[in-house]
């Protein structure tokens, strides 16, 4: 198990870095973990990348939780379909 710190400056202007960091560890393990505790909301290419990231992990057979999230930033991750929305 790997544990990824994704970074408040994970944005538009360095996300190609956050990409290599990713793959990365999803191809050097078979569970990562996702920490957002730096970073409260994520914007577009941000939530592009996780989205791909995850296929990418599901194709390896490789396990993605997310940790230290946001409110916010979990409502945008319901949005995306990479967490299951709570019945109310």
């Amino acid at each position: 198990m790997t544990e990824l710190l994704i970074e408040d400056n994970s944005n538009v202007k360095n996300i190609l870095d956050v990409q290599k960091k990713l793959i990365s560890t999803i191809d050097s393990d078979t569970e990562v973990i996702l920490d957002f505790m730096k970073l409260p909301r994520a914007d577009l290419a941000l939530a592009q990348l996780l989205i791909s990231g995850v296929k990418y992990a599901r194709k390896k057979n490789v396990l993605i939780k997310f940790k230290n999230v946001s409110g916010e930033l979990r409502n945008q991750l319901q949005l995306t379909g990479l967490i299951k929305r709570n019945k109310e």
